[in-house]
């Protein structure tokens, strides 16, 4: 018979209360302390394909394209073009500095001394969504134009400019929308009724069956923590909504070892201060799980369809990591109530031994010098799979697309 818990309900006081402590922790560090990120991540580019943690605007998706497109066609080099590209890449980050909307404007604290620019940071993406047609790497993308520029110069063209030559495809998406002349040095975060389009587009011809189309099709959202809390995601019904229940199952309940792991490193460093706020969270994170805990046990008592749904078949998830989640919910689920993690040998020992399988000497439970570079939270905040940045993103496409 699955093991199962049975619980009480908040009070409006005590469900606020714990909201706020949920929140504050919500902002702490989002390293992925424990492994679990393969499930994370498999979860994440199922709903939003092409998206990523620390893509801050989608304005990128064309910004990029645009600067390396124009790099090309003034014939730069391979040995000149990845310097070239991070200058324009400056050249657009002071352009952006200059204007009001500054929110997710990447180097704007680091200036020039940007180590990470959005050219890698958006190569993917722009894979996935097929703005980019060049299949390689970045620095693959750097050495090809010596020979991009002498095949460039065989071709020859029609008179609506398009290449004779049967099958030969240049880098970018022909259907790009056109770069205004004053960029890069002339930029803003606002789209056009034309680029918002174009972007949308990419979307629904390249991932058509995403949780992100759905989303964009639906019109103006709520914008909440999480993206199961949407009305509009609330409604759907077939095998999304199955893999929607997954990710916001496992997201509730593997937070709870996160908050443990953090709990034993408090320990460890002697914090009184942070093991009262540890072990307050936890308990507010076990009264959460009691506000749904018909559906949770269900969910736990079938977790093989968790293990087999839509998104985990698409990725190879390490048996380690398997190992470790399935023996982290049989703890969870075998408890008359969560916080009882806390004070659990069993579990206590999972997150040692999971840290020591996964960091070896570096771990910090078991190293003193590795311990002192904890800053209080590390792994903390309860997964979202890319929710605040797909949610940036679907409001700049759908506010500056309704503004035209």
């Amino acid at each position: 018979m699955p093991s199962h818990f049975g619980w009480v309900d908040f009070s409006v006081e005590e469900k606020e209360k714990m909201m706020e402590t949920i929140r504050f922790f919500g902002e702490q560090d989002t390293r992925d302390e424990l492994g679990i990120g393969t499930i994370r991540d498999a979860f994440s580019e199922f709903f939003f394909p092409g998206t990523s943690t620390i893509q801050t605007r989608i304005h990128y998706m064309l910004f990029i394209p645009w600067i390396l497109k124009k790099l090309e066609e003034e014939g730069t080099s391979s040995a000149e073009f990845e310097q070239k590209a991070k200058n324009r890449q400056i050249s657009l980050m002071k352009a952006l500095k200059k204007g009001e909307d500054q929110e997710g404007l990447i180097g704007r604290e680091a200036g020039e001394a940007l180590k990470r620019l959005p050219t890698s940071i958006y190569w993917t993406g722009l894979w996935s969504w097929g703005i980019r047609k060049f299949q390689g790497s970045l620095s693959d993308y750097y050495r090809s134009m010596d020979f991009y520029h002498k095949k460039k110069k065989t071709i020859t063209y029609t008179d609506d400019g398009d290449p004779a030559e049967e099958g030969h495809q240049g880098n970018w998406d022909p259907n790009l929308p056109k770069a205004p002349n004053s960029f890069p040095w002339e930029a803003e975060f606002k789209l056009s009724t034309n680029q918002s389009a174009y972007l949308q587009d990419c979307i629904k011809l390249n991932h058509p069956d995403s949780l992100f189309f759905y989303l964009l099709e639906e019109g103006e959202l709520f914008y909440t923590d999480y993206f199961w809390e949407e009305p509009k995601v609330q409604r759907i019904e077939g095998d999304l909504k199955k893999d929607i229940n997954h990710a916001r199952f496992f997201s509730q309940t593997s937070l709870g070892a996160s908050l443990l792991y953090n709990l034993l490193l408090a320990k460890k460093s002697n914090n009184s201060e942070k093991i009262n706020k540890y072990e307050e969270t936890i308990e507010q994170w076990s009264g959460k799980m009691k506000s749904n805990a018909y559906e949770l046990n269900d969910w736990n008592s079938k977790r093989n369809y968790f293990w087999n749904s839509n998104p985990l078949s698409l990725t190879r998830i390490p048996h380690k990591t398997i190992r470790f989640v399935d023996a982290w919910l049989d703890i969870v689920f075998s408890k008359k109530l969560p916080i009882e993690v806390m004070n659990c040998t069993k579990a206590i020992e999972l997150i040692e031994k999971r840290e020591w399988e996964l960091k070896k000497t570096r771990a910090r439970l078991f190293n003193n010098r590795a311990l002192q570079s904890w800053g209080g939270a590390s792994g903390t905040r309860q997964l979202t799979f890319r929710w605040a940045n797909v949610k940036q993103f679907i409001y700049d496409l759908q506010k500056d697309f309704e503004e035209g």
